[in-house]
């Protein structure tokens, strides 16, 4: 089973996959997906979703990185990043680091971006979020750094007493607060936040210590090639008599914060925590593309 990552050295959730990858020791083939549309090897495997990251494996493409981190639990359970005794709270903590810190460092970081950025990076991203025109950044951006320092400051306790976030063992909060506070790092000003938490450096560092597995770099139309080549194999799924979607409806998949394009197609899997939809294209012919059922928006289309 090849594991085809779609992402970007600077995306900071891409980083929170990777990292997983490197616990549980996977090997996996690297596809670099562009920062700014048109991301034309990109798209035809999403269905017009743009956010990265994306795991492919044949002809079936898991999109957000916390259905990717669900997929790769489910490939290779040992080691855990799910742990028994606090598997509840490290998926609430997870959760509340990407839907919520990320964005504060994401504001903080960004007046050193706009420093740099072309006109055209600034358009692009102001339409994925009002928060990213640089008038609202200069006003938002203190107060952003404020936030990503208490933050840092509540997993410096959460440290406290055991190696990692929600226990002694590795899990996927401490995958989320992670990669939320290295990104950080592209601001001295922001990281500076972070260093004075010497309990959170060290923390920091034992992760990126983790051996990487092999990774293959590859140009992106193997990705497309591999689709083509392939058929979705993971479909299907049962729910509970309460459930008011079925296989085979048609409907409307979008994020519920940003980026919020439509993907539209027949329902092909169905739990209670993650669906897919089919999708037809000449570049990758007939995919399956999922999504988590949290955060996302599921619309009927009549």
């Amino acid at each position: 089973m090849e594991l085809i990552l779609h992402n970007n050295v600077r995306s900071m959730f891409s980083e929170k996959v990777r990292r997983v990858l490197a616990y549980k020791g996977l090997d996996w083939t690297d596809v670099q997906v562009p920062g700014l549309p048109p991301k034309t090897h990109f798209v035809p495997l999403t269905g017009g979703y743009r956010r990265m990251p994306a795991l492919q494996i044949g002809a079936d493409v898991y999109c957000d990185s916390a259905l990717i981190v669900q997929k790769l639990e489910d490939i290779a359970p040992d080691p855990t990043v799910f742990p028994q005794d606090c598997a509840g709270a490290a998926r609430m903590i997870a959760d509340w680091a990407d839907h919520r810190v990320a964005m504060w460092s994401i504001i903080a970081v960004f007046p050193d971006f706009l420093a740099h950025a072309s006109d055209e990076f600034i358009k692009d991203r102001t339409a994925l979020v009002a928060d990213f025109a640089p008038e609202r950044v200069a006003v938002l951006a203190p107060h952003m750094l404020a936030q990503v320092g208490q933050f840092a400051c509540l997993v410096d306790q959460a440290l406290t007493g055991h190696g990692y976030v929600a226990g002694p063992q590795f899990s996927v909060a401490d995958a989320a607060c992670y990669h939320v506070l290295a990104f950080a790092k592209n601001s001295p000003r922001v990281f500076a936040a972070v260093q004075q938490f010497p309990r959170i450096l060290d923390w920091m560092a034992r992760i990126e210590a983790f051996p990487q597995p092999q990774i293959t770099q590859r140009e992106p139309d193997y990705a497309l090639t591999a689709a083509l080549a392939a058929e979705p194999a993971d479909v299907g799924g049962a729910v509970g008599s309460g459930e008011h979607l079925a296989l085979g409806q048609m409907v409307a998949i979008s994020a519920d914060d940003y980026a919020k394009e439509q993907i539209t197609g027949p329902i092909t899997k169905l739990t209670p925590t993650e669906i897919a939809v089919g999708f037809h294209g000449d570049q990758v012919g007939e995919i399956a593309i999922h999504f988590p059922r949290l955060g996302f928006t599921i619309a009927p289309i009549a």
